[in-house]
């Protein structure tokens, strides 16, 4: 099943609003918008909490410090 326009759309809105890549006005319509609608902060809670999980549970593995520098010789020759 695939989501609707509207659905997508509220999705994107509170990945920008929670990167903090909205301008102010977009981010007050936003709130104003939020506000009108008891799902919102149900929906924003569930990306933060998903977002949180992924932070804390996602292990990344470490880098050598001959690969970082490496990769600085590189940058610095071109």
């Amino acid at each position: 099943m695939s989501k609707s326009k509207k659905q997508l759309e509220i999705q994107r809105n509170i990945g920008l609003f929670l990167d903090h890549a909205m301008h102010s006005e977009e981010t007050t319509h936003f709130m104003q918008e939020v506000e009108k609608n008891p799902e919102y902060p149900k929906l924003i809670d569930q990306e933060m909490n998903f977002r949180n999980f992924i932070k804390n549970n996602v292990k990344r593995p470490g880098v050598s410090t001959d690969l970082i520098q490496s990769i600085i010789n590189r940058i610095k020759i071109d």
